[in-house]
């Protein structure tokens, strides 16, 4: 993945193409921030869970203390026996690299049998609005892998 730096009132990436002309320098490192302080992160996100072809959706927001919280929802949640009656978030996401966002409380919580799931979740940046949910037990068994296209516009 190229690099970003900025260069006066423009940011350009490690290849040389010139990305965003901004109206002042404090607005084109505001962009190269976004990397390091996760506000790429913050948004609502859409994706497929090549699992069970459920429709997965999270919306992502930094709260004030600078962690993040997720809420989301799934057609088919498959650690609540295949039901759509669920609710998924965290607020414990916290920045621990460039562009990775981690909860080691990511929970399912089951509205058709009243239980309780708690994943260890990271999200990874890619590219044009991409991001990549890896959900693992708290063992560390991998449970899936979920590409997600940003929806929102900030």
């Amino acid at each position: 993945m190229p690099f970003f730096t900025c260069h006066g009132w423009r940011v350009v990436r490690s290849d040389g193409a010139v990305l965003f002309p901004f109206r002042t320098k404090a607005e084109a490192e505001r962009l190269i921030e976004f990397g390091r302080t996760g506000l790429g992160f913050q948004g609502y996100w859409m994706g497929i869970d090549p699992l069970d072809g459920g429709d997965s959706r999270r919306s992502l927001v930094q709260l004030e203390n600078g962690m993040f919280a997720l809420a989301g929802r799934d057609t088919a949640l498959t650690l609540c026996d295949g039901t759509d009656r669920g609710f998924i978030g965290f607020a414990d996401g916290a920045v621990v690299e460039k562009n990775v966002l981690q909860s080691n409380r990511l929970t399912i919580a089951c509205s058709n049998t009243g239980a309780q799931v708690v994943l260890r979740v990271r999200y990874d940046l890619a590219d044009n609005g991409v991001m990549i949910e890896n959900t693992t037990t708290l063992n560390g068994t991998p449970v899936s892998r979920i590409v997600f296209h940003k929806v929102s516009h900030d």
